[in-house]
């Protein structure tokens, strides 16, 4: 049984990597990152080291800290392309399962300004 891990990451930049990065993952893994960058600002995720074997799988969820639902699952050993959500949020989830594992994933996000967001609504 998995037991979840979760992380706030709250800024204009970090880090995200699999359990034990550099060394193998564990089995039975589950650990979500909520990403959070300032407002005005979207999000950019980008792998720099992928290798996750089929049946672990990271999932990212665009525009959304609340509802973890994936909108891509990602597995395999190729790079995955960056990944980008025009809101200021994105939630990053791993999960291995209880057979055989690998290295894992290191990956940072970073803000982006999105024009016409970062303006000052005056009441």
């Amino acid at each position: 049984m998995c037991e979840e891990t979760i992380e706030t990451l709250i800024g204009s930049s970090g880090v995200l990597t699999s359990p034990n990065y550099p060394d193998n993952y564990e089995e039975n893994q589950k650990k979500t990152w909520k990403i959070t960058v300032p407002t005005g600002h979207g999000v950019e995720l980008i792998f720099h080291d992928f290798n996750m074997r089929y049946g672990d799988y990271v999932n990212v969820r665009r525009d959304s800290i609340t509802d973890c639902t994936p909108s891509d699952i990602l597995y395999g050993v190729e790079l995955p392309p960056n990944i980008w959500s025009h809101s200021r949020f994105m939630c990053v989830s791993f999960t291995s399962d209880s057979m055989m594992n690998e290295k894992g994933f290191n990956a940072t996000f970073v803000a982006f300004p999105i024009p016409g967001l970062s303006f000052i609504i005056l009441r």
